[in-house]
């Protein structure tokens, strides 16, 4: 072979690839990326939210839950309140059952303190015969035990009863809005 012949093949073979380069590239399909827009939803999903407050134009509202202490001593329950001072809107403790039958009546008090277990305020007192079912509430209001209608942040929620048992089942629900 001769030159000629090399120099044809070279070039018929740089062309093909060259040619191949371009149509390559030309044929991409072309992508076009749109960006996801998330939208807050306008609804809930369910009727049940998983969360201890919730914010509604600004104002916020806690729900705290406790259940009844089952172990032999006197603090039902006690639910430490957030560290923003806080309306309690209800504190509220719903007994299932009473004190034994042929037992003695219970004295029940709703109180607040700033230590686990203290309820140097109390808001509320009822005296539970053996077996009654109960829903004692209580709420800060203007002029109750010199509150003024608010209570500190980071103060305690107690249910407290004047003598040790294990028989009562129940929860303890609180529900307060902050105050900024």
């Amino acid at each position: 072979m001769n030159k000629l012949t090399y120099f044809t093949i070279g070039a018929l073979v740089i062309a093909v690839i060259t040619i191949g380069i371009i149509g390559y590239t030309v044929r991409q399909p072309v992508v076009n990326v749109q960006p996801v827009i998330e939208l807050p939803l306008g609804a809930m999903p369910g009727n049940e939210l998983s969360t201890e407050d919730f914010t509604v134009n600004g104002v916020r509202t806690w729900y705290l839950r406790a259940d009844v202490n089952r172990s032999s001593t006197t603090t039902l329950c006690t639910i430490k309140l957030p560290t923003a001072t806080s309306t309690i809107e209800s504190f509220t403790i719903n007994l299932t059952n009473g004190p034994q039958a042929g037992g003695s009546a219970l004295s029940i008090d709703l109180g607040e303190g700033t230590a686990f277990g203290a309820t140097t305020t109390v808001y509320n007192r009822v005296l539970l015969a053996a077996t009654v079912p109960i829903a004692l509430n209580a709420s800060t209001t203007i002029g109750s035990s010199g509150t003024n209608g608010f209570i500190g942040g980071k103060h305690w929620l107690t249910a407290k009863m004047d003598y040790a048992t294990s028989t009562l089942r129940g929860a303890c629900v609180v529900r307060l809005t902050e105050i900024d």
